[in-house]
């Protein structure tokens, strides 16, 4: 079995994307729900979440951060 050493403990581009994403909808959601309640559906945004962590985790560039022996 090959070692994996990992070069850095930074965590990866796409990890800190999702991250980003999961706190942007999160942040979105509540200015939502107390400026437009009227646009608030609990169901739309628990669906919607996922989507758009894919999305942004899809378009970033992840630089290759372990080395294999």
């Amino acid at each position: 079995m090959e070692t994996v050493n990992q070069t850095t403990p930074n965590p990866t581009n796409k990890l800190t994307a999702a991250v980003a994403a999961t706190a942007f909808m999160s942040v979105l959601r509540v200015i939502v729900r107390n400026v437009a309640p009227d646009w608030y559906d609990e169901a739309m945004w628990d669906a919607l979440l996922p989507i758009v962590v894919l999305g942004f985790g899809w378009f970033i560039a992840d630089a290759p951060n372990v080395a294999v022996k």
